[in-house]
């Protein structure tokens, strides 16, 4: 993820080495900080399996023809393709896993082709029963149509005259890791590091943009038992940012927050989450926006099989550097800065019970959990054009998202 757009590259993703998907839902700000506003979506990577493995997938698709005969716009189908090879294997103590995918497409239109090449690695550190670490690693380069708008309504498919050939190119590397210290049986210490590099550059017949971006971040956190029925965890985090680009301009940002979180059992089987964060950010030396935001959970839970929770938390994202700052043309659209943004909010509350049977009969376990919740979201940020026709990013919608949810899982004959 980079910071001046602050969206995601879901492409760099390794999927074939995710462990697991955790989803923290509602407000994770506290924790989490700017971007959590929503909640969490945390992948978990595998680490080496015991003996070396080695794999190998491909993939070949074909795209169908446009539904009318009109829409056609070339003589072969479009084809895209996967190639992906891995490996993994214990070294010693250590455990590490290499990644390289290439992936090809001709794209559904004109301006939809891409190609690109990933290189992921990660590895597992243990030194001992006191220290543990992980360093992760990842280069992704990509070449890729231009596309803004269609050539007419007869043609959707096509790009305008005398845009056919427009591309952009870049590449995305990032470098993170941590390291764990058992300080004793019931303190913990860690420490995470991160660096990313960003570029791209636009090859348009109207827009010529580039942005080059490095960041660097950092986070300490130490985290305590301090009784059976008492525990603590806190940090504080930094972050900065340079960024170097045409539809931008030069501009550097920083951040700075701490954060506090305490968990205990206060009467029998009802256990208070009680945290908060603060957090600072600034664009060029000016302070853009600092927020404080809590979060508290009470639970109930009766030998864990019939259990009830409710939880409050807010949430906050700061502008990114595109919305504030963002001066560009591609064809008609004319896109010009606002630097007075302020920050998005959002407060998520829920209440939810969970049911978990197990041994009955047929049915080995039986899982039931249920919840409403109720999500509310101030000064959303959406780009809005003017009376000429020219875009803005503007603090202009308010949004309430209320439901419910249920889900069952059931294991059957084990």
């Amino acid at each position: 993820m980079g910071s001046a757009a602050g969206n995601i590259s879901w492409s760099v993703i390794p999927t074939s080495e995710i462990e697991r998907v955790e989803i923290v839902k509602s407000g994770g700000s506290a924790m989490y900080g700017s971007s959590a506003m929503g909640g969490v979506l945390n992948i978990i990577t595998r680490n080496a399996p015991i003996e070396p493995e080695t794999r190998i997938r491909m993939k070949v698709g074909a795209y169908s023809q446009p539904k009318y005969k009109q829409w056609d716009w070339r003589t072969r189908p479009g084809i895209f393709n996967t190639l992906e090879i891995s490996h993994s294997r214990q070294i010693g103590k250590h455990g590490m896993w290499i990644r390289l995918q290439r992936d090809n497409t001709d794209g559904y239109t004109q301006l939809g082709w891409n190609e690109s090449y990933s290189l992921t690695s990660k590895v597992k550190l243990n030194f001992g029963s006191r220290f543990s670490g992980s360093v992760y690693g990842n280069y992704y380069t990509n070449k890729n149509g231009l596309a803004s708008q269609w050539k007419n309504a007869a043609d959707p498919f096509e790009a305008p005259v005398g845009d056919e050939n427009d591309k952009a190119n870049g590449y995305k590397f990032n470098l993170n890791g941590f390291l764990n210290f058992i300080y004793s049986p019931k303190t913990v210490m860690k420490l995470k590091l991160g660096y990313f590099d960003i570029e791209w550059q636009n090859d348009g017949r109207t827009n010529k943009d580039y942005s080059h971006e490095t960041k660097v971040f950092g986070e300490y956190q130490i985290s305590k038992n301090w009784t059976n029925k008492l525990s603590t965890i806190g940090g504080i985090t930094t972050q900065y940012a340079k960024i170097d680009a045409k539809i931008f301009g030069g501009h550097y940002s920083n951040s700075y927050a701490a954060y506090f979180l305490t968990q205990g059992n206060i009467l029998n089987n009802f256990t208070l989450s009680l945290g908060s964060r603060w957090e600072g950010y600034w664009v060029d030396n000016d302070l853009l926006d600092q927020t404080i935001a809590p979060q508290v959970a009470l639970n109930w839970n009766k030998n864990g099989v019939l259990a009830f929770r409710t939880s409050y938390g807010k949430g906050f994202r700061v502008p990114t550097i595109a919305e504030l700052y963002s001066s560009s043309q591609l064809n008609i659209f004319k896109i010009e800065p606002n630097p007075n943004l302020i920050a998005e909010t959002g407060d998520a509350f829920e209440i939810g019970s969970s049911l978990i049977l197990d041994n009955l009969e047929a049915i080995s376990l039986l899982k039931i959990d249920a919840a409403i919740f109720s999500n509310r979201y101030k000064n959303l940020i959406e780009p809005l054009p003017d009376d000429n026709g020219i875009i803005h990013f503007e603090n202009i919608t308010d949004a309430r998202i209320n439901g419910a949810e249920i889900g069952i899982n059931t294991g059957l004959l084990n």
